[in-house]
């Protein structure tokens, strides 16, 4: 059975991704996102499939500039000791329902991304909830389905 570990990797190295932007993130993530990926529905009810999901990430600038187009993320169960650049500032762990679960060869995770205000180093500008569906590959873990919710205040 597979432990929180290997399930909240690969959403850490997303997340990451997402937050390095340019080429270098795309080509990461897409190493993350399975080859049937199903698509990611944003809060705003947009839907992307996988390589408009891509295209997306590589448009973002680096997130260390000054850009409302790609905010800083952090995730409410990335790990202090492998992620600490995914740790919100003074974050006390996990939101309430967060959860990760395995059933068989596939698993979901719940989890909270909160984006920073540009310009700040702490400033939250919006909370919300991610459930990624995973597949067991041989190759690890891999998202096939992606959806955004945001989160009320």
């Amino acid at each position: 059975m597979a432990d929180e570990d290997d399930l909240r990797a690969p959403i850490e190295r997303l997340i990451r991704d997402e937050n390095l932007g340019k080429t270098g993130g795309a080509h990461e993530a897409r190493k993350i996102l399975d080859d049937d990926f199903l698509g990611i529905t944003r809060a705003t009810g947009r839907e992307q499939e996988r390589e408009e999901y891509l295209e997306e990430v590589a448009a973002a600038d680096d997130t260390s500039q000054k850009d409302d187009k790609n905010k800083w993320r952090w995730l409410d169960i990335a790990d202090p000791a492998t992620a600490p650049d995914l740790v919100e500032p003074g974050s006390k762990g996990r939101r309430k329902r967060t959860k990760l679960k395995v059933v068989g060869d596939a698993a979901v995770v719940r989890a909270v991304v909160s984006t920073r205000v540009p310009g700040t180093t702490d400033q939250v500008e919006g909370r919300y909830r991610n459930t990624f569906t995973l597949i067991r590959r041989p190759s690890g873990w891999r998202v096939v389905a992606w959806q955004v919710t945001e989160l009320p205040g």
